[in-house]
């Protein structure tokens, strides 16, 4: 029978175990995080130039790809035993999307309600703007999701505007936003603060 000290220098030396896997496993998941989001940038780049032939834009894709990304590419090309030219873009970013949606299991839905503002409203924008690209959502509730993230002393003002696109919403966030340092009214929680 394992006396207390054994039992507690197994547990720690589980601990230990247990969180030496988890560091690993997180510099993976970053490590595919970061090339899933250069694939998504490049992807939605070459989807917002309707000027750019279908029969180019796997190969222009490409041409941005590195590290892990890149890696996928070749092993892509190399078992699908098909030229460059003859994948289409469809295909392409299907294939993609499973490759690294698969192994990130994130929930860009969820995060994206769960998003609020926190600190600057260009960093919250910026995050809004990032998964939003990740789902498919009607615009009108789009426009909600936006104002019900933003700080209190924004909402209500933009609110009040009942603004009908994405764009508008924004300005009028960035308006709000503008007179709250001017008049130095900052957030709730700076509220004893001078600067």
């Amino acid at each position: 029978m394992a006396t207390r000290n054994q039992e507690v220098e197994r547990l720690a030396k589980d601990i230990n175990r247990i969180d030496v896997f988890t560091t690993q496993n997180q510099e993976t998941l970053m490590g595919l995080k970061a090339a899933f989001d250069q694939m998504q940038a490049t992807f939605s780049k070459l989807e917002q130039q309707d000027d750019t032939p279908e029969r180019y834009k796997v190969r222009y894709a490409v041409v941005h790809l590195e590290g892990r990304a890149l890696q996928w590419h070749q092993g892509f090309m190399k078992s699908s035993g098909k030229q460059i030219c003859d994948v289409t873009w469809d295909e392409y970013t299907r294939n993609a999307s499973t490759r690294f949606a698969a192994t990130l299991i994130e929930d860009a839905m969820g995060a994206l309600k769960a998003l609020i503002q926190t600190g600057e409203l260009e960093d919250y924008c910026d995050e809004f703007d990032l998964l939003l690209n990740k789902v498919t959502l009607p615009y009108e509730y789009t426009i909600s999701l936006f104002i019900e993230g933003l700080k209190p002393e924004i909402k209500c003002h933009v609110k009040m505007f009942k603004p009908k696109t994405l764009r508008e919403t924004y300005s009028l966030a960035r308006l709000q936003n503008q007179s709250n340092k001017t008049l130095g009214l900052g957030s709730m929680s700076n509220t004893g603060s001078t600067s």
